[in-house]
C-alpha cells in the first residue's frame, strides 16, 4: 500500500509494489496529455530521480540502491503529491 506522507489535491496516483526489491510502476489519473513530473529522494534526502513521466503507467527503478524509505514527489499543473516506498 502507498502511504502518502502528505497529500495536495486528488490526481489518482498509485504507486505498487510497495514494499519493492528494485522496481516500481507509478500510475496517474490526469489527461493523457498532462505533464507529470516524477522525483525521487533517498533516506539521506538526495535527489535521485528529477524526470517528467513520459509514458502512463511510468517505471522507475531502484535496483542498486541502499534499502530504506525513499520519498517519491509527484508535481502535475495542480496538484503535488508525496509518497513513501520501502525498498527492501
Amino acid at each position: 500500500a502507498v502511504t502518502p506522507a502528505s497529500h495536495t489535491g486528488n490526481q489518482g496516483v498509485h504507486l505498487y509494489p510497495n514494499p519493492t526489491s528494485g522496481k516500481v510502476v507509478i500510475t496517474f489519473g490526469g489527461s493523457a496529455d498532462e505533464k507529470v513530473r516524477v522525483s525521487v529522494m533517498n533516506p539521506a534526502g538526495q535527489r535521485l530521480l528529477d524526470n517528467t513521466m513520459e509514458t502512463n503507467p511510468w517505471e522507475i527503478d531502484l535496483s542498486g540502491q541502499a534499502p530504506g524509505l525513499y520519498t517519491i514527489r509527484i508535481t502535475s499543473k495542480t496538484t503535488t503529491t508525496t509518497h513513501k516506498i520501502i525498498l527492501r
